[in-house]
């Protein structure tokens, strides 16, 4: 995921990225931090197998992400 300004389109570096990772009806925090490219990365070797529901937004109050997504791990 890439996290840019709206305005000035420009990427932001070392934002907070909270993903809530859905397993069922549980589910766990991670945090990952944005590179100097705006790029944030999560390794998905710490997931289970199966389909995971996934939540982002941001860690920081100064900024407003939202986005879903679906993540299948398959065996």
């Amino acid at each position: 995921m890439v996290v840019k300004d709206r305005k000035t389109k420009k990427a932001i570096k070392g934002l907070n990225v909270k993903l809530k990772i859905f397993t069922k009806d549980k589910y766990n925090v991670h945090t990952i931090k944005t590179n100097e490219y705006g790029l944030a990365k999560f390794d998905t070797s710490l997931l289970t197998l199966g389909k995971h529901k996934v939540l982002l937004y941001s860690g920081n109050n100064k900024y407003y992400i939202s986005t879903k997504s679906l993540i299948a791990i398959n065996g």
